[in-house]
Formats: C-alpha cells, structure tokens, sequence
C-alpha cells in the first residue's frame, strides 16, 4: 500500500482526522523467512564465519611481517617475469642457505640464518654473480625474510 492508500484506509476505515496523521516514517513490512531460507542463511553464515576467520588470520600474518618488504619484492618478482629467461629458484622449493654475502643490505641481522633450512615465498631470481633475491620462509622460527644476495643449496 501507498502512502494514499495507507492516508484513505486512515480517514476512511479508522477514523483518524487527515491532518493529524504523520507522514514523515517509512515503514517496511518484514518479509517472513521460509525453512528452506533459514537453512540456506545458516550456511551463508557459516560461509561468512569462514571467511571471516581466514581474513583475520591474513590480517595477523600481514601486520606480524614485514609488509613493505613483501610488496616491494612481489613487484619485483612481477617485474623479473617479464625480463629475459634466467635460471632461477621456483617458489615453495626447499633450500638451504649456503652465505650471505656481505654487500647485502641487512648483512649484520640475516647472517645468523646462513645454514639454515627453509622455503622459498617467492622465486628466488639469479643477480649474475651466482647470489640469489628474494624471499624464504624458514621452518625454525617461520619467518619470511627478504635477501638482496643469498647463496642456496636446493634440498630434494
């Protein structure tokens, strides 16, 4: 019903004087929910649980790490993929990590994971000088740190 309608059912059936009736709410009428949509809502809840659930752990994971690094090497890992073909680490490969070498950025805080066991987050991309760039995630602490020039043995 309309608001005319709703005005002439009013004055007419209920008696109520034209001007004393308020037009200024909006009624919605609840629509009545059938089992079957019931049943259905409970599993879209449960989806959204769900979801919810997997983006707070994404959320935790982001704000634990070192999110710029990993943007800044995603980039980079895109931008490589265009450029010629190299030899280079696939991701999720598990190495070993031989040296460090010393020009590298943070040297002084990534030399306590030389001979330490990880996997690889991104592909690891050669440098020409027989280094590696890129991410591993270690198994010990299950960080995932970014190397400018790592040296790695690949573990069957």
């Amino acid at each position: 019903m309309n608001e005319a309608q709703a005005i002439k059912y009013l004055t007419e059936v209920k008696g109520y004087d034209r001007f004393s009736i308020n037009t200024n709410y909006s009624y919605t009428i609840p629509v009545r929910i059938s089992k079957s949509d019931a049943d259905q809502l409970k599993k879209i809840d449960a989806e959204l649980e769900k979801n919810q659930q997997e983006r707070d752990k994404l959320y935790k994971e982001m704000a634990e790490s070192n999110s710029s690094e990993k943007i800044e090497q995603v980039k980079k890992t895109m931008t490589n993929v265009l450029s010629a073909p190299k030899k280079e680490i696939p991701r999720d490969t598990y190495v070993e990590v031989i040296s460090i070498d010393n020009t590298d950025k943070k040297y002084n805080e990534l030399k306590d994971y030389a001979g330490k066991k990880g996997t690889t987050k991104t592909a690891l991309k050669p440098n020409g000088d027989g280094s590696y760039s890129g991410m591993i995630e270690f198994t010990f602490d299950f960080n995932v740190i970014s190397f400018e020039k790592v040296t790695v043995k690949i573990i069957p």
